[in-house]
């Protein structure tokens, strides 16, 4: 027998010896965790460094490779690029031609037709006054050239250029089976060497009524060196998000491109403070490859720290050109460390974490070993009573939520329901199969296929299954289902719950209706102060329309017209025409149906066509508009943008009609950048918004205007627009400022947009 002592030590023994032994495992391996985890940060950190500079090579090399392929594209399309843009110029002086020939075709001779052509586009110019148009007969005639006005009149049948072509012979063959063709040739430059001749590029277009042809040309080589100019001044504004830049080293050494101007036109081979580069462009043009890295160290001055670059370059040997980038390893040091902070940071946490769990575990093992045989039976009824009346909770909480938990075995694709999805789907009874096969048979067909795919989804990628169906229940009711569930890969089952959503979606469908309702009444209201602006805007043009046609009629009935008179007038009732369709086309637009896709937008342009479509009812009520808006280019929906800016003035113009006659009438527009968001600014002198009402004034159907006048849904579509299609905000204040000295009070409307 043992004695009490010992029966006490055996005891004690028992209790004890398994916690012990728990702790000193648990303190061994958390020393060794430690250990290793501060042995990888280590690895990490540096890892980190190798694997940023690493990424940042790429980056670099694959911005200039791109750059460098565009290049590469414009040049091998120069010549393409050069005739379709010759086609399109000679098409539109041939319009204008074929329009002067029709109008006067019954009133004068084709001479005097031929006279009126040439005045009309002898003096038209492109690309700097370098391109011109000229004209021939078929038989070799000069009819017009501005640039050798000598040669007019002249026959040029048996001219040939410097490589012997008959220039005008090959174009008669030409142009007798083709009305148009494009063509190049040699000819003489008078601003360059008077004796020699270049190669140029022309497009012809036959004009049969009065026997010419019409042409112009272009310098191959002047159209060259203005693509290398283009491109040198995209590439000197050129930055990219981290803050580099591109810069160009042309064939004879010269930086052309650099983001710092005092380097520009200096020598890379006679520049001390450039030697280094000079050394790797000689290499890279040595070694006659199509690319590579370098890196160096620079001292800019004796007092400031060395710099350690790493640049990229390329060879466009097709320009003599290389191309250069490169970044700092101090502009990633930065971001480095930070990587590195963060990881020592968790490498604290690391361990504070596992100390913390290894004594939290420690005094568990240490309390349950002592009490776990005086309260194991108690805690176990304790705990399936209470496991009972969670259980009797949660279905009762399924029940009124409309909730049911499922299970699906994916070995035989049965499933298991609890009773509250039979009560959901209006079921009496228990179906004997339960699964996929019987929910295809109560399922809309529509959305059998989202329900299939992503059970399957589910299964072979381990995905959330997530899914919303229609279910047609017996007692014909149509309902929506809201249906989840995870797969479990231990025991080859779907996990899940389903929840009826009906009445939310019903309140959706129901909400998306009124608001599309809304939005049509919207565009209503606006096409009604849009037909208002159309008459204000017609009423000048109309009336010049009028004028010039009954002062011409005078002077004909008085035999007082003369050729110059008619032109004169003709042209001015041709302005004001094309003033009238400008102003429909800029109408039309605005009412047409725009596609729901972001598109780059310039602020200025946007602003330009809202105030074009409002501008005349603001200037017959004596409205100025004060604008400071900066030239921003963001992606956004146009018309939408424009509707909110036009709802946003007409309440402005609105409350300023209510003012005093003599009272100064202003309306304010800033727009400006800050940090990530498009700030909109618009207010006004019209004293504001009463207090008690300002916070309704975007309700539907609230209106601040005399009953009759106003619909109430102009802001509050405007708020729509930009809350769910611009992702932004708009709020209304009232707002007092001073301008020339003077004190104002008006309504003040922001917007705010994130462009970034």
């Amino acid at each position: 027998m043992f004695s009490k002592k010992n029966e006490k030590s055996i005891v004690l023994i028992i209790r004890y010896s398994l916690p012990i032994l728990i702790l000193f495992v648990t303190v061994l391996i958390t020393i060794f965790i430690s250990y290793e985890h501060e042995k990888n940060i280590k690895i990490e950190k540096e890892y980190i460094k190798k694997q940023y500079i690493s990424d940042q090579k790429d980056i670099i090399k694959n911005d200039l490779t791109k750059l460098y392929n565009e290049i590469l594209t414009k040049n091998n399309n120069i010549i393409l690029n050069l005739n379709e843009e010759l086609e399109e110029k000679v098409r539109n002086i041939h319009s204008i031609t074929k329009s002067i020939y029709e109008n006067n075709i019954n009133i004068k001779s084709k001479k005097e037709i031929l006279e009126q052509i040439k005045y009309a586009i002898k003096n038209v110019r492109f690309s700097n006054g370098k391109g011109y148009f000229f004209m021939y007969t078929m038989e070799g005639d000069v009819v017009l050239n501005p640039v050798f006005p000598k040669l007019e009149g002249k026959n040029l049948w048996n001219f040939r250029d410097s490589k012997g072509t008959l220039l005008l012979q090959e174009m008669n063959k030409i142009l007798k089976n083709n009305d148009e063709t494009s063509y190049s040739w040699y000819w003489k430059d008078p601003t360059k060497d008077k004796f020699k001749e270049y190669l140029k590029m022309g497009y012809f277009k036959k004009f049969e009524p009065l026997n010419i042809f019409i042409g112009t040309g272009f310098y191959l080589d002047d159209y060259l060196e203005k693509l290398k100019s283009n491109i040198i001044k995209d590439i000197s504004t050129q930055r990219f998000k981290d803050g580099r830049y591109v810069f160009i080293v042309d064939k004879n050494g010269d930086i052309i491109a650099n983001k710092h101007k005092y380097l520009l036109g200096k020598n890379i081979n006679s520049s001390n403070e450039l030697k280094y580069l000079s050394n790797f462009v000689s290499e890279l043009r040595k070694e006659n490859i199509n690319g590579s890295y370098f890196s160096y160290t620079l001292k800019p001055n004796i007092n400031e720290e060395a710099i350690h670059k790493t640049s990229y370059l390329l060879e466009f040997k097709d320009w003599g050109w290389v191309l250069g980038t490169g970044f700092t390893l101090e502009s990633i040091k930065k971001v480095i460390k930070e990587k590195q902070n963060f990881l020592d940071k968790k490498y604290k946490e690391y361990l504070y974490n596992v100390y913390t769990l290894g004594f939290i575990f420690m005094c568990i093992v240490l309390f349950i070993s002592y009490i776990i045989s005086k309260y194991i039976e108690k805690s176990f009824f304790n705990y399936t009573s209470s496991l009972k009346d969670k259980q009797d909770l949660l279905l009762k909480s399924q029940e009124v939520a409309l909730i049911g938990d499922w299970q699906l075995d994916v070995s035989t694709m049965k499933a298991n329901w609890s009773d509250s999805i039979l009560k959901i789907f209006g079921l009496n009874e228990r179906p004997k199969s339960l699964g996929p096969e019987y929910l295809k048979k109560v399922m809309h067909k529509d959305d059998w296929s989202c329900f299939e795919n992503s059970i399957n989804n589910a299964i072979k990628e381990e995905k959330e299954h997530a899914c919303i169906y229609r279910i047609f229940r017996p007692d014909g009711k149509t309902i929506w289902i809201d249906c989840k569930g995870e797969y479990d890969k231990s025991s080859n089952k779907i996990i899940g719950m389903i929840q009826d959503i009906t009445a939310r979606k019903e309140f959706e469908l129901d909400k998306e209706k009124k608001d599309k309702l809304l939005y049509q009444q919207s565009k209503m209201a606006a096409m009604g102060e849009m037909i208002g602006n159309i008459a204000h805007q017609w009423r000048q043009p109309l009336s010049v329309i009028s004028t010039a046609s009954t002062g011409i009629k005078l002077k004909k009935e008085m035999n007082l017209l003369s050729d110059d008179d008619l032109i004169e007038t003709m042209d001015n009732i041709n302005t004001s025409t094309q003033y009238l369709s400008q102003t429909i086309e800029d109408f039309r637009n605005f009412f047409s149906p725009s596609a729901k896709s972001l598109i780059e937008v310039s602020l200025l342009e946007v602003f330009e066509k809202t105030l074009n479509l409002v501008n005349a009812q603001f200037s017959s009520k004596n409205i100025e508009i004060i604008q400071e808006i900066e030239d921003i280019k963001f992606k956004t929906l146009k018309n939408e943008l424009i509707q909110v800016l036009v709802n946003i003035l007409n309440n402005a113009k609105d409350a300023l009609v209510l003012c005093e006659q003599d009272e100064k009438k202003y309306i304010f527009i800033k727009a400006f950048k800050e940090n990530s968001f498009l700030t909109i600014e618009i207010y006004d002198s019209g004293k504001g918004i009463k207090e008690d009402v300002i916070s309704r004034v975007f309700e539907p159907y609230f209106s601040t205007k005399h009953k009759g006048q106003g619909t109430g849904i102009g802001l509050y579509m405007s708020q729509e627009i930009v809350f769910k299609l611009l992702h932004g905000e708009i709020f209304a204040e009232n707002y007092e400022f001073e301008y020339k000295n003077k004190k104002y009070m008006g309504a003040k409307f922001t917007v705010k947009i994130k462009v970034d």
